[in-house]
């Protein structure tokens, strides 16, 4: 009998082509996700990226196949929902437990790369999006390593708070007090940059401002600082 020919789902990307080829009913085999690249360097630094925390026994997709030429890769599929899709929909209480297990995953990758690289590392794009469920086991795991590039944590970490304050409805009281368990609980994982971490978090609000052509609020950082 001839296979179920594969259902293919766009996901979200603003700057490649990433689809989820579901197979369905067609026994043996898996789905996965292939990402195309619009430029050479990215792709190569997620590759490399990629290997290099997925031999480390981090929570990341197993690469299954990677086309140079092509600038494609064919990851395992770990699963659609991210933290993203998660922050209005559970309680406080649950997306904080979510963001302790974001806080020990980015200890996990400044680690790991750190003794790979001898260098500093960041994932340079980290926001909520970039954090998938695992299906199967409900873990957190990393995806998106394109801009990954030397680094201190604290501009990662500004990232983060900024996008999740910003995230609508922006500027909550709930969000602020989110933002601010991230910086506490890092801060108890590794030594945390203060002074560093309010002028990234300043530079993220001014970039976030001039690309949504939107007012900003610097005000927001000491409210989560404090």
């Amino acid at each position: 009998m001839a296979s179920k020919q594969p259902e293919i789902q766009k996901l979200f990307s603003k700057r490649n082509d990433v689809v989820r080829i579901l197979r369905d009913g067609d026994p043996g085999c898996m789905d996965t996700v292939v990402k195309t690249f619009a430029e050479r360097q990215p792709f190569l630094t997620e590759l490399r990226t990629m290997g290099t925390l997925k031999s480390s026994g981090m929570n990341v997709p197993q690469i299954l196949i990677s086309d140079e030429e092509e600038l494609q890769i064919v990851y395992s599929f770990i699963g659609v929902e991210t933290l993203l899709d998660l922050l209005e929909r559970e309680s406080q209480q649950q997306f904080t437990t979510r963001l302790d297990a974001l806080c020990r995953w980015l200890l996990g990758f400044y680690t790991c790369m750190k003794e790979k690289t001898c260098e500093s590392m960041i994932i340079g794009d980290a926001h909520l999006r970039n954090f998938v469920i695992g299906k199967d086991d409900d873990a957190i795991y990393g995806v998106d390593f394109e801009e990954c590039r030397p680094g201190e944590p604290e501009t990662d970490i500004a990232r983060l708070c900024v996008f999740l304050t910003t995230y609508s409805p922006a500027y909550t009281d709930a969000k602020k007090r989110l933002a601010r368990h991230v910086i506490q609980n890092m801060e108890a994982l590794m030594p945390i940059d203060h002074k560093l971490l309010r002028s990234e978090m300043l530079r993220e609000l001014n970039e976030l401002a001039e690309r949504r052509n939107c007012e900003i609020y610097p005000d927001v950082i000491e409210e989560i600082l404090r």
